[in-house]
């Protein structure tokens, strides 16, 4: 591609590229004409029909009514987004641009969020009047997954930014004029303060108007389903804002008692970007219960409310919040001062032991000796009548004579060390609620390291929500540069004999084994380590050499035999041999089978009891499990099938990409069904060979050789959804934080997918220039995916992100709400909800598949395929049933691996003077780009190639 001249813009895949200042300010300008001119049109319903019956005509008022008032609201917020914000954004001569991002961030994202539903309420109403049904369209609305975080958001900071910007029109009279003036050319006498209110409104409002629609709508009706589900997600909604609304006042109740008690002592975070992670009532070294409150930059602990007084004052009507929310404020440490030992019993011994020989000899020195029955008062006035001093083991002394079974208190002791000389216990009352405790402060600490203060460009989430930059290491012991290619990762399955043992088998159960291949010019290693679900804690295990050797591919098998070891095996491919290893730990590098390939494999699958193998010269290999649960090694089923790229499995079948098309594999019949195909259209990119498949409840997702765009394809109908193009993001991110322009532009050409993952309900992206991208995802399927929240995180690989893993923990996540089902939807209804990002050209057609198995000695299904459903639903239920079993305290996270060439972290080091920055308001809607410039130390390690994430479940 030819370099752009500086000054210009450039369309490159259908998406605009800022290439200069000036561009970015014209850019703004069209996207403000734009949106004029796409809402110009309102979309009405027609008058009701009379020939309807009264339930019909009130359902029609009710939906008139819930179109007219989204518009309404779309239009208040467009008076703010098209004709206050743009201006106020680039001019700064009218306001600083702080001011200008405070006040309007959030806000903008809001309105582009409903900019898109905007187009799905168009068709809604214009096919109203022949099908009757609008829960879709509001679905849509809700179902989105940044929806609730930018509401928290912009909840949380109302009375904040009305007031900034009531202090700024008092002090700045041209902003206050400019501001009123174009209030007023748009018409109308309603205030910024009238419009700028109307996101608080808004889900209180539609809750109502949808009890009002399920009233008139009958249980028969094919949109009751649909808007009995919108009630109850948004009054989950409404649930989570007013909990935020709740917590965002208890902390600036807290801030101001803290502000008042010690004004000197400064925080990471102001009022804007606190938030509440934890509270609940502790032990207070042994004396009293108090209530103490973690926020995301400091622990407090205060009294508990005094609920006479507080009788008093809601008697009296003059209470003030501090006296219900908290008493007086006990201590209050910053997190990064803070030092957290959530140690067992046999941790705390040696202090006892040393804290009660520290305070025997205190009060030997004083020539007095404490009776043994002496209560906490009076051993505390003795301490202050002799004028002792307390040192920080003596404590736990306390803690030892006054507990009356240490041995079962100490496992509930918190221990903080404020200084250190300085340490202030805290009970629990159980000791997994002490873990809980101990979780949230290290999760909370670890979101305020330098390298997460803003660890996502562009992401919608807050650093302690957000997948948090742990550690990075090199996988194996290894000499010279490695680079991360493959992995599989697997709780083992512990039906077999080998973990007859029964501690052996509850101690597997509560780990994951994660194999992590690496590669150098040369040869190739595989890395074995041990994952705690408890802890997180990951430990290396065992090394597994291959020099001059190429693994290219392995896979986790759960189930069958091979040889005479019954247990669990891991399948290797290497560049001529496949062979199969022991899964079951401490018997990891034990071999129990190699099988020489005549040619190169490709890539490797399991699914449903068989294995399927790929070579470069177009077969395919399908090892089956015999009825007798012995893996059939030597008589294969085999096709000529083309190459295999890529496998990914869909309920009982297996969905494989050879070059453009789809084969599709029943696992119980043990043949191919069915082929797609299309022409392919548009780009050269989109003829590429498939190279990555994903399956999820959203669809099918496919990306392709060299090729920068994921497609997303409906898993039952096979037709284009939309595509999610990760070019513009990256370019931004590139000439943002690490590139000239000129540079930055051979990206453009370059960047392509090399791994996906879903991951908690986020679509993780690796690339080849060690980028990852992050997407939020609905919960549901068939809801519209909103490309534009995509983000890059700061931190990531020099090149060739090959691995994205997940090891979630014990916790099971919180049951979802319920789920949109992907096999009874209307194709016609596919086409409304994708209606602005369908590309019907791009649908795959079903044929019959052209291609089959030609040898004679496939293995008898007969006793295999009848139970095949129920083994399918075994081995999917069976982490659960594990974790069920092994029920405990875990953390509540999940951890991320990612591997790939190399590792590069970025760091802030400095603000340049400026305060802590507000994280919501980093970026900037209106012209694209970050506006602050504090990630300058960049820090790139060629050895270390897997980094650690850590991220909290939702």
């Amino acid at each position: 591609m030819a370099t752009m001249p500086v000054g210009t813009l450039a369309a490159v895949n259908g998406k605009l590229l800022l290439s200069s200042t000036a561009s970015i300010k014209r850019l703004s300008r069209t996207k403000a004409t734009l949106r004029s001119n796409n809402n110009s049109k309102r979309a009405c319903l027609p008058p009701v029909p009379a020939d309807l019956s009264p339930d019909d005509q009130k359902r029609w008022y009710i939906v008139a009514e819930i179109v007219t008032h989204e518009q309404n609201y779309l239009d208040g917020l467009h008076k703010l987004d098209k004709y206050i914000f743009p201006v106020m954004s680039l001019d700064h001569t009218i306001v600083d641009e702080d001011i200008a991002q405070k006040i309007s961030a959030v806000h903008q994202h809001i309105c582009m969020l409903h900019e898109v539903i905007n187009s799905l309420m168009e068709k809604c109403v214009e096919d109203w009047p022949t099908e009757n049904v609008a829960g879709w369209m509001v679905s849509a609305m809700l179902e989105q997954p940044v929806l609730l975080h930018w509401y928290k958001k912009f909840i949380k900071r109302y009375k904040q930014t009305v007031q900034l910007y009531t202090e700024e029109c008092q002090r700045n009279s041209r902003f206050a004029s400019y501001v009123t003036d174009r209030l007023r050319a748009v018409g109308g006498q309603r205030t910024f303060q009238d419009y700028f209110i109307l996101p608080v409104q808004r889900m209180p409002q539609l809750f109502l108007q949808l009890k009002e629609l399920a009233k008139y709508t009958p249980e028969t009706h094919k949109d009751r389903v649909m808007v009995d589900r919108c009630i109850k997600r948004v009054d989950y909604l409404e649930k989570q804002l007013n909990e935020a609304s709740g917590n965002n006042e208890t902390v600036e109740t807290v801030l101001h008692a803290i502000e008042k008690w010690d004004p000197f002592t400064t925080f990471a975070h102001g009022q804007g970007n606190c938030h509440l992670l934890h509270s609940g009532v502790l032990r207070e070294n042994f004396k009293k219960d108090c209530i103490v409150l973690l926020l995301s930059d400091r622990l407090v602990c205060a009294e508990l409310p005094d609920r006479k007084s507080e009788a008093q004052c809601s008697e009296q009507k003059v209470c003030s919040r501090q006296t219900k929310a908290i008493g007086e404020l006990i201590m209050v440490t910053p997190l990064e001062e803070l030092d957290v030992v959530c140690g067992q019993l046999d941790e705390f011994r040696l202090d006892l032991e040393e804290g009660m020989r520290d305070f025997m000899s205190m009060f030997e020195e004083h020539d007095t000796t404490p009776p043994l029955d002496m209560c906490l008062e009076d051993l505390g006035e003795l301490c202050s009548n002799s004028q002792a001093v307390l040192n920080s083991h003596s404590i736990y002394a306390i803690f030892l004579l006054q507990s009356s079974e240490p041995e079962r208190d100490a496992p509930k002791l918190i221990s903080l060390r404020l200084s250190k000389d300085n340490k202030y216990l805290l009970l629990a009352k159980t000791a997994d609620e002490k873990k809980e405790w101990c979780y949230n402060i290290r999760m909370a600490k670890l979101a305020l390291r330098p390298e997460n203060c803003i660890g996502w460009w562009h992401s919608v989430m807050c650093p302690p929500y957000e997948a948090l930059f742990s550690e990075s290491f090199k996988a194996g012991d290894l000499d010279g540069v490695w680079s991360v290619t493959g992995a599989c990762c697997f709780v083992p399955t512990t039906t077999s004999s080998a973990y007859s043992n029964e501690q052996f088998r509850t101690w597997s159960k509560q780990h994951h084994v994660l194999w992590l291949i690496s590669q150098d010019t040369h040869s190739s290693k595989i890395s074995l380590y041990n994952h705690d679900r408890k802890t997180h804690r990951i430990d290396m295990r065992a090394n597994i050499d291959f020099p001059n050797v190429e693994v290219t591919s392995m896979v986790y098998v759960p189930v069958g035999q091979v040889g005479d070891t019954a247990t669990d095996t891991v399948w290797i491919i290497t560049d001529s041999h496949m062979l199969v290893y022991s899964a079951t730990y401490p018997m990891i590098d034990k071999q129990l089978k190699s099988i020489s390939i005549e040619s190169i494999p490709g890539c490797l699958f399991y699914h449903g009891k068989r294995v399927f193998v790929s070579m470069l010269d177009g077969r395919l290999l399908v090892f089956s499990l015999k009825a007798n649960d012995v893996w059939d090694m030597e008589n294969p089923q085999q096709s000529d099938c083309g190459f295999v790229s890529a496998m990914c499995a869909v309920d009982s079948y297996v969905y494989m990409a050879i070059d453009t098309r789809l084969y599709v594999y029943d696992n119980q019949a043990g043949d191919f069904v069915k082929q797609l195909f299309f022409a392919p259209c548009g780009s050269f990119k989109r003829k590429q060979r498939i190279s990555l498949l994903l399956y999820s409840i959203h669809g099918l997702w496919i990306a392709r050789r060299n090729c920068d765009v994921i497609s997303l394809y409906h898993a039952k109908h096979h037709v284009h959804l939309q595509d999610i193009n990760i070019i513009a993001r990256v370019y931004n991110f590139m000439i943002g934080h690490l590139l000239e322009k000129s540079s930055a532009l051979k990206y453009l050409e370059c960047v392509t997918v090399t791994s996906m993952q879903i991951i908690d309900n986020f679509l993780w992206i690796g690339t080849n220039v060690g980028l990852l991208l992050s997407l939020p995802l609905p919960q549901s399927a068939n809801v519209p995916i909103t490309a534009y929240e995509l983000a890059v995180s700061h931190h990531g690989h020099l090149a060739d992100v090959k691995v994205i893993v997940s090891l979630p923990s014990l916790r099971a996540p919180e049951e979802p709400e319920p789920e949109n089902s992907d096999t009874d939807i209307d194709p016609l209804l596919i086409d409304k909800l994708y209606i602005s990002t369908r590309m019907s050209n791009c649908d795959f057609s079903v044929r019959r598949p052209d291609v089959s198995f030609w040898d004679q000695n496939a293995p008898d299904e007969s006793n295999n395929t009848s139970k095949h459903s129920m083994d399918m639903a075994d081995e999917t239920t069976s982490g659960k049933e594990e974790a069920a079993e092994c029920s405990t305290w875990a953390p509540n996270s999940t951890l991320i691996i990612t591997g790939g060439s190399g590792c590069i972290k970025r760091c802030q080091y400095t603000f340049h003077n400026r305060p802590f920055p507000d994280l919501s308001h980093v970026y900037n809607t209106s012209i694209g780009v970050e506006v602050t410039d504090i990630w300058d130390v960049i820090t790139d390690d060629k050895k270390e190639n897997v980094v650690v994430w850590e991220k909290r479940l939702k």
